[in-house]
Order: C-alpha cells, then structure tokens, then sequence
C-alpha cells in the first residue's frame, strides 16, 4: 500500500514524506539545524519548506487507519523543529498512538476539544493557541515550555500529569489559562512558568500535589489566579525557587490569588512568594481547607489578605512576612481554626482574629507594634512569653472599646501556667478599662474601689487599708470608751475586739451589742467606721 493511496490525492514535500515513513517505524524525525538561535521556534516564520508539514499530513497520519506500522514496529508521531502551516484539527477524534510535536512552530491554533489522545506533548513548541475543551488523555499531557497565547483546557481529564513547566501564556488582558473543573489524575507541574494574564483553575481536581514553584502570574489589577474550590489530593506550592535546584527565582503574583473554598489535603507552601495588588485584595482564601500546615514565611505582600474562615489542621505561619496595605484591615484572619498561628513581621494595617481558635498564637513581629481584632478570639498559649504589661498595651491597642473576653483569655492562661500574680494583674486592668464605660456615680465608686482595694486583686493593699482605720478606731476608744448597754451583761470592754466588730461586718464579737457610743460624736465616728468596712467588704473579689 503506498503512501499516495493512505494519504489521499495529498502530495507530500520531502520533510511530509519522511514523517510518514517515520511515523510507519515510530521513529523521530528532528528538522532542528542544531543552531540554538535558528532552531528558536520564535523564528519558525524564516524557517523554509525543508522544515515545513502541513497540518493536514499529520491529522490524516494520527486520525487515518490506512497507514499500517512495519512489522514489530508501533506508529508513533514524532517530529521536531518543524515549521506546521495551517490549523491542526483534532476536534472529537480518538488518536490511538502517541504524539511529540516539541519545539515547533504553529502558523495556526491547535484544536483537540474532545478528542481522546494516548499521549500528547507539545514541549518547547510556539503556538497561537490550544483549544483543548474536554479533552481526554490516557497518560501525560506534556507543555514544558510551551509559548502560547491561549490556553484551554475546560473540564478536560489527564490521567497522568500536567505538564506546563516553563510554560510562556501571554494573554494580557484576557484569560490566559482556562482550566475550569479540570481533572489531573496526577500532578500538576508549572514550574517556572510566565502566564501574563488570567489564570483559571476555578472547580480543578487534581489527584496528587500542583506545583507552581518559581512561577509568574501577571495580571495587573484583574485576577492573577482564579483557583477557588480547587481540591488537590497533594500539596500546593506557590513559593519561591530553592538555591541550587532547578527553579531559582521567586514566586511571583501580580494580581489577585484567588483560593476560596480550596481543599489541600497536605499542605500550602507559600514561602518566599512576592504577592502585588497594592489597594486591593492581594490574596483571598476564605473557607479554605488545608490538611496539614500553611507555610507562608517570609512572604512580601502589597494589598490585603483574608483567610477568614478557614481550617488548617496543623499550623498557619506568617514568621518573617511582610504585609503593606492601606486598608482599614490588612489581614483577616477571623474564625480560623488551628493549633498554631504565626503572625507576621510587620502588617501596616490591622490583624482581625475575631472569633479564631487557635491552641498557641506567635506574637513575634508584631506582638509590640501591630493593633488587632480580638473579640471572641480563643487560645491557650501565647509566644514568646511576655510580662503583663505589654500583653495589657497590646490589648489596649487592639481592642477599641471595653470587650471582657480578651481579658478573660489572658487571665485563663496565666492561670494554666500558674502565674496567678499576673492574672490579678490582667483582672485589675480589665475593671480599670470597663470603669471608662460607666456613668459618673459608678466611675467614682471605681476610683474608691481602686485606690482601696485595688477592685480586691491587690490583697496586701486591702490589709493596709483594714489596719489603718483599726489602729485609729482602737486608739480612739481606748481614751474614749462606750458606755455598757447592760450593767448585768459582765462582759470586758476591749478597744481592739470593738473596733473589729465596727469594722467587720461578718464579725461579732458581743463588743457592739454590749456597748454603745457615749455621746454624739461617739456615734458619728462609730457611723465612719462601720462605713469603712462595708467598703472594704464590698470592694473585695474572689480570687
């Protein structure tokens, strides 16, 4: 059978007519010229017919019966450094055998929507763009270092790995990635990746890790990445290169990330990432779901991020990051759970951990210049371990008006830790700061209660206070005794044991019922002393 007859009334050129016989042996055909700078496929227009194929030929090759492999041999299409002229359509065709088409240079799209590939890979390849909306491909889908203007992959399903490191999408303005609800029965691979423009991930599966390390997302003022309720079975990496691998730069999103309601089952690796969308948001993840931790160290943010509401099954670390934004709240954190959170080393705007439960919060950073939201917020531990007095200007600083529950919270953990000292302290200022929001006659019995008792947080105050009017109201009725109620009674008149039954009123010593005072001055200063002790007992708290 020859070639004329499985391909048609088509006459092949010379390059058209070695794939076929290539593609019988499954065999490679390499048109490169082996000059790094001639072989660019960015100069794929002056290449000349001797590395041109019609995209006809390879669509009759892949989607055609006719041409029979030799024997012990398995079709495969295999072409390099060739120049394709005319749309490549491989729309809803079912293509049994594999095909490389790497580092080529397409005049027009590539359309694969719908079709059912073995294996296709376009590595190191320029073209305008590749339609591939439900795509299905029974193992890698390979694009390492694919130059596109377009890339669609809606809903399509890879049972194997994604494939699109170093990968160049340049769409600005526009959408340059769309892979709405697709699914990767593997992993998902953009390292070093350059997307100028949308990339769309919104509803994706991907059963093990997506890594984006070192990647660049560019799109300045619009959506950077739209990934929300993405699950990855794995981890997901928007960090920086490491020194010495592979991928050296920094992770860069100018843009908005979007991963509300995203699932990882592992972990998030952000550290190191360069985040820019100055004035607004710069990185929303509310509601989202990470198995184990979130690493975001030493992250560089200009905008504001909000994490709010979600659950992080071990710890959230922002140690070392940098976040620089003018809106009112520059980092919500509210109503997130987790065993450990980490706050960042600056944060311009306010931190709103508004009913978040965490096991221990890392103060480091920020603990002495950064204000807070604080209301309902639970913990058990704080780091580092710091003297009332700064926790108190913290408090005063983060919370605007009178709120009990951070008080609470910090007199909870001293006592845990057996620092009951420093919890009297926290409850003192606690009364101190609700004083202010009482109207006059109940701030003044404040200031009583204060300077006697300290509200009864400072014991050894009230025990001056109680031996002071003590020595003065028993050396008043030692020169100045009562006179006896009862004649008959025959109970001793004692000065101290008197004046303790004035004084106290839980006391009875049988002192006031058997004397009385002797004239009216007597009585008025008996008036001030049992005053006194009232105070006293009702400026008094448990312990």
């Amino acid at each position: 059978m020859t070639e004329e007859h499985l391909l048609g009334d088509l006459a092949l050129t010379a390059p058209e007519q070695r794939l076929v016989d290539a593609f019988r042996r499954g065999v490679q055909v390499d048109l490169r010229e082996g000059d790094a700078a001639k072989d660019d496929p960015r100069r794929g227009k002056e290449w000349g017919p001797r590395r041109t194929v019609r995209a006809e030929v390879i669509e009759r090759l892949v989607l055609g019966t006719g041409v029979a492999p030799e024997a012990g041999r398995v079709p495969a299409l295999r072409l390099r450094g060739a120049r394709i002229t005319g749309r490549l359509d491989l729309a809803h065709g079912t293509i049994g055998c594999p095909v490389w088409l790497e580092d080529c240079s397409f005049a027009e799209p590539v359309v694969c929507d719908r079709a059912d590939v073995r294996h296709l890979s376009l590595a190191g390849s320029r073209l305008p763009a590749l339609r591939a909306d439900y795509l299905r491909s029974a193992t890698d889908l390979d694009l390492t270092r694919l130059t596109a203007r377009e890339l669609r992959l809606y809903g399509a399903e890879v049972n194997g790995n994604l494939e699109l490191d170093e990968a160049r999408l340049v769409n600005v303005g526009g959408c340059a990635l769309y892979g709405t609800h697709l699914k990767v029965n593997g992993s998902l691979h953009a390292n070093g990746a350059s997307i100028e423009g949308e990339a769309r991930l919104y509803g994706a599966i991907v059963q093990d890790s997506v890594l984006m390390i070192g990647a660049w997302l560019l799109n300045p003022g619009g959506t950077a990445l739209a990934a929300g309720r993405m699950s990855v079975g794995g981890s997901l990496y928007l960090r920086r290169g490491d020194r010495g691998g592979p991928v050296r730069r920094a992770y860069v999103a100018d843009g908005k990330i979007r991963l509300d309601g995203v699932t990882i089952g592992s972990t998030l690796r952000m550290e190191g990432a360069v985040m820019h969308n100055p004035g607004q948001c710069a990185l929303e993840a509310t509601n989202l779901n990470v198995g184990h931790f979130a690493d975001l160290r030493g992250v560089t943010v200009r905008g504001w991020l909000t994490l709010s509401e979600s659950r992080i099954g071990s710890s959230l670390d922002l140690t070392g990051g940098r976040v620089i934004s003018d809106a009112q709240v520059s980092l919500d954190l509210s109503e997130i759970e987790a065993k450990t959170v980490s706050l960042p080393e600056s944060c311009s705007g306010t931190i709103d951990l508004t009913d978040t439960r965490v096991v221990t919060l890392d103060l480091h950073g920020v603990a002495t210049t950064g204000t807070m939201r604080l209301g309902g917020l639970h913990f058990e531990r704080l780091t580092p371990e710091l003297p009332p007095k700064q926790l108190l200007d913290w408090l005063r600083r983060s919370v605007a008006t009178y709120e009990p529950h951070p008080y609470e919270q910090l007199v909870a953990m001293f006592r845990r830790i057996g620092h009951d000292e420093d919890a009297r302290t926290v409850l003192l200022a606690k009364e101190r700061r609700r004083r202010a929001t009482l109207r006059l006659p109940g701030r003044l019995w404040g200031y009583v209660q204060d300077v006697m008792m300290g509200y009864g947080y400072r014991p050894l105050r009230a025990g001056a206070w109680l031996l002071l009017p003590l020595a003065l109201a028993t050396w008043y009725y030692s020169i100045r005794p009562p006179r006896p109620l009862d004649a008959d009674n025959g109970l001793a008149f004692s000065p101290l044991a008197y004046a303790l039954d004035l004084l106290l009123p839980v006391v009875d010593l049988g002192q006031e019922k058997a004397f009385g005072p002797a004239t009216p001055v007597d009585q008025w200063f008996g008036y001030a002393v049992v005053a006194i002790g009232w105070i006293l007992a009702t400026s008094s708290r448990p312990e």
